[in-house]
Parts: structure tokens; C-alpha cells; sequence
């Protein structure tokens, strides 16, 4: 079973609090080209600009990371172009000191950054903002949350059992 996002008014929060070192992986379709719509987010909206989304922007991966002060910094991973009404199994992992983008099992890039820890997991919308673009249109077929980070070989076999679920 797959959820489906309109990017109108569909969002989900699960109140949980993720580590710092962390894996967020998805296989989803963005079926529209909204600039910010997030499959997955780990934010704060108590306290701004901490945690980071993972957002499909003009056909890059891009991960958003909160300084904790007032701003987001915006990676943009080269190499990494994503076609919309596509599925994607789509793996960030944060180490700590780095994150680390792997595109259908491929390791991409890496971005060095100090993460300042979200508050919530978000489906489906990246910050409190509701406006046009900030929501997630498309499906999340699977979403997971791991509390470290995953090696390469874990997410590569990761990406070989949801290529056989669902079609990649």
C-alpha cells in the first residue's frame, strides 16, 4: 500500500525525535515540479531552522539543513538528476559530519555539514509552511527511519527489495 500526496493539503507528523546520525530512505514518485514538496523531513517548529528535508528540486536531490539560528542551507547534490513521475529509491544518511545521497542502491555525493537535530519526522511537507510548493505531490510507496547511518552495502541490498516490490 502506497500513500498518495495531492500537494494541497496532505502532510503527516509523527512526534518522534530522531538522532543526529541517521538514515532516511524512501521510494516515491514526485508527480509534479512544485519547487519543495519533501518526501521525507526531520524538523523543529519549535525552534526554526533545525533538522533537514529531503526535497526533489528542479530534478536534484536536495537536502535543506537547519543552522539552528535562522536559515537552511540548501545541498545540492551533482550528478543526481531525477525525472518527475518516476520511482526512486531515494537514501540520505548523516553521519554526523556529512550527508550522503545514494540514488536507486548508487552512492552519488557527499556533503559535509553540522546538523542541528529536528524534532519531529515529517511526511510529505518540509517545514510549518503550507503555501504552494511546500507540500509533497506524489507517492511514498515505502518511508523508512533508521537511528544510524547505513553502510553502502546495507543500502544497495535495501535497493534490490524495493526494486523487486515495486518495479524500479
Amino acid at each position: 500500500m502506497a500513500l498518495v500526496f495531492d500537494g494541497v493539503d496532505d502532510k503527516g507528523n509523527i512526534n518522534l525525535s530522531p538522532s543526529v546520525v541517521c538514515t532516511y530512505e524512501t521510494t516515491s514518485l514526485k508527480s509534479d515540479t512544485s519547487e519543495w514538496g519533501a518526501p521525507l523531513s526531520s524538523l523543529n517548529i519549535l525552534q526554526p531552522s533545525t533538522g533537514f528535508a529531503v526535497t526533489i528540486r528542479r530534478g536534484r536531490v536536495v537536502v535543506s539543513a537547519g543552522d539552528g539560528v535562522g536559515a537552511y542551507t540548501h545541498l545540492y547534490f551533482s550528478g543526481d538528476s531525477v525525472d518527475f513521475d518516476k520511482k526512486y529509491h531515494i537514501v540520505v544518511t548523516y553521519d554526523g559530519d556529512s550527508f550522503h545521497l545514494y540514488i536507486n542502491g548508487i552512492y552519488i555525493s557527499s556533503k559535509e555539514h553540522k546538523l542541528v537535530q529536528g524534532g519531529y519526522i515529517g511526511l510529505g511537507n518540509w517545514s510549518r509552511h503550507t503555501g504552494t510548493g511546500y507540500l509533497f505531490s506524489g507517492v511514498l510507496y515505502t518511508s523508512r527511519v533508521y537511528n544510524r547511518a547505513l553502510t553502502p552495502e546495507e543500502v544497495a541490498h535495501n535497493y534490490q527489495l524495493e526494486k523487486e516490490r515495486w518495479n524500479l
